[in-house]
């Protein structure tokens, strides 16, 4: 199948054989200051082409596992934000009926809400881990309800078991709904100073975890290449160390990775996102 497509990690894998399947989703729309993320899920499997197939730390290969890399989803130009969000939430459910594990890349964080929805159908006891550097709690941005910047605001029009992290910039809109509704959020400046409490992460998020992560939660001197990268965010062994956790104690049934905006410059940010991405698909899958 669409053999002219380069698979995730470059090794060649039959669909109905794959655990893992990679679903390339590149969807910008709504993207508020620097525009690019449409090329993310191309630019992150090229580079996972030059990631190493075996993982130290797990003493394993995963690509041994299977994983099948889908054809990009397409958008008219034109199209109405809830087509698009359909498109996406029917490809997903298709995934799953197939029994496989998804991996959705974007495009921009807007498409998290219909993978959400296509996981919560699957998974009722769903919860969401969420890291990013913005709490993308506006009701809406710029008129639109499906804004990158109120994703997490229509998950939780479904769901309250919503965990952030990494978080370091909210409006004034956002901090009032946050004093009033009271979500669980571990903020950037709070991990800087205590560390990441990875006990009460575990025990916010319910036996079903969906995770979702803006690359911008990463510290830009270490992923630079997002729309808009904050100062202060995560590191890498913080996040291997806080998915360790997560994939040994939970059942993450799906996960996407979005906003990255590539460029010719900080291509290591490209290999930063393949990497962490093999990396999970590792830890779902260890001997």
């Amino acid at each position: 199948m669409h053999s002219e497509l380069i698979n995730f990690m470059g090794e060649p894998c039959d669909y109905q054989k794959s655990k893992i399947a990679v679903l390339p989703v590149p969807f910008e729309r709504s993207t508020s200051y620097l525009q690019g993320t449409a090329a993310g899920p191309q630019a992150i499997i090229g580079a996972s082409c030059n990631v190493e197939l075996y993982d130290i730390e797990l003493n394993d290969e995963p690509y041994r596992h299977g994983i099948y890399t889908l054809p990009p989803l397409s958008f008219p130009k034109d199209e109405p934000a809830q087509t698009s969000m359909n498109h996406i939430e029917k490809a997903v459910t298709s995934m799953l009926d197939d029994g496989k594990w998804p991996i959705v890349l974007g495009g921009e964080h807007a498409i998290s809400y219909p993978v959400f929805l296509a996981l919560q159908k699957k998974y009722p006891y769903l919860s969401v881990l969420h890291l990013d550097a913005h709490a993308d709690l506006r009701d809406r941005y710029l008129d639109d309800p499906f804004s990158h910047a109120s994703v997490m605001r229509r998950i939780r029009d479904h769901c309250k078991n919503i965990v952030s992290i990494g978080i370091r910039s909210i409006s004034q809109e956002e901090a009032n709904y946050i004093d009033r509704e009271h979500p669980v959020i571990h903020y950037a400046h709070q991990i800087y100073e205590k560390g990441l409490p990875i006990k009460n992460i575990l025990d916010e998020l319910t036996s079903q975890v969906f995770i979702t992560f803006d690359l911008d939660a990463i510290d830009p001197s270490e992923l630079p290449s997002v729309g808009t990268p904050e100062p202060g965010g995560l590191h890498w062994y913080q996040v291997v160390e806080l998915f360790k956790n997560v994939f040994s104690q939970k059942n993450v049934v799906g996960a996407d990775i979005v906003e990255l905006m590539p460029d010719k410059i900080n291509i290591h940010s490209d290999f930063w996102a393949a990497k962490m991405i093999y990396k999970m698909m590792g830890l779902k899958f260890q001997r």
